[in-house]
């Protein structure tokens, strides 16, 4: 296991180690390409990219924004299941940034590796509830904070997941982006708030929105008609 800050263009290969293990290549930052099995692989922030024991690829750096990333190979069981994943994937960082940290425990360096691997197969494998667990934590808290200045950053960091990473189990859980389900929530509120007989800029600044323009123009925008135009049609 190691880490690498590599010099822009900078091509790697497989053949040195790819018979002997599998290994998973987290990016921190920058980017780069994957070249696996006749495809190219955009590979961003916040991916992991894999290499199959015995399998031939190559990988090279971004000219402008050369990758920084964290890699791991293993060997055994556990890793023939890592077959069943796409080439590139998404993946929380604080496993492999865990992984840099046993830098500092060299008499236990690989229990705590094997360790964080198991961590990180449970993390791709059993998905199903950690993801929705994270969605339904958001979800909540959106519910009853709609009215709040709710940023992404916080939410992320709420539930300790990189801002990429949770923006995209978020919508391929609920099939719309985190901004979205608040607009959502703001308007049905305010929805509901001039059915009752409550002002417009009332409503507005109750349901989060920073002023009555932009409120009136969301609103115009998801129902079709004008927050007036609505009150009118109830009366």
């Amino acid at each position: 296991m190691g880490y690498e800050h590599c010099q822009p263009g900078k091509i790697g290969e497989s053949a040195s180690y790819s018979d002997t293990c599998t290994m998973i290549h987290y990016v921190e930052c920058g980017k780069g390409v994957l070249y696996k099995n006749g495809n190219a692989y955009v590979v961003n922030p916040g991916d992991a990219f894999i290499i199959l024991k015995g399998e031939k690829c190559s990988y090279v750096a971004d000219e402008e924004k050369p990758w920084h990333y964290i890699w791991i190979g293993f060997d055994g069981e556990l890793s023939k299941k890592f077959s069943e994943l796409d080439p590139v994937f998404k993946v929380a960082p604080g496993i492999f940034q865990e992984m840099i940290a046993t830098n500092n425990a060299p008499w236990s360096r690989e229990y705590h590796l094997a360790a964080m691997l198991f961590n990180l197969y449970a993390d791709l494998f059993s998905t199903g509830a950690q993801t929705n667990y994270y969605v339904r934590e958001v979800q909540e808290y959106i519910f009853y904070n709609f009215n709040s200045d709710i940023k992404i950053e916080s939410l992320a960091k709420m539930v300790n997941l990189d801002r990429k990473y949770l923006a995209y189990i978020f919508k391929k859980e609920t099939g719309q982006t985190m901004q979205r389900y608040l607009l959502e929530r703001r308007l049905y509120v305010a929805k509901w708030r001039l059915e009752i007989g409550k002002s417009i800029t009332e409503t507005a600044f109750c349901c989060g929105f920073n002023s009555v323009s932009n409120f009136s123009r969301m609103f115009k925008k998801y129902y079709g008609v004008s927050p007036g135009e609505w009150r009118k049609r109830l009366k």
